[in-house]
């Protein structure tokens, strides 16, 4: 990992939605939902990219390793917001 403590963020995102059963087609179309399932994360951000934002929700002590990434593509993106910028050195 860099020597630069990562933003901490905050991003209101779309999930995508699937069903797990055998609907009849009229009930599949009654259980869509224009709204998908809106999800909140925080976590550091560790690229901001033109396609994703890609945020880690775990990290070592050593910032050598990260787990629980998470790729938001930027269509889902709802907002976001810097929660802590980050200031050059591992926290």
């Amino acid at each position: 990992m860099t020597d630069r403590r990562p933003e901490i963020v905050e991003v209101v995102w779309h999930d995508s939605v699937g069903e797990h059963q055998w609907l009849d087609l009229e009930d599949a179309r009654r259980s869509a939902r224009d709204d998908g399932m809106l999800q909140r994360s925080v976590g550091w951000l560790l690229a901001d990219e033109p396609g994703y934002l890609l945020l880690a929700l775990s990290r070592s002590e050593s910032w050598e390793q990260v787990d629980l990434t998470l790729q938001i593509p930027r269509g889902c993106i709802v907002r976001s917001r810097v929660l802590r910028h980050g200031n050059g050195a591992p926290q």
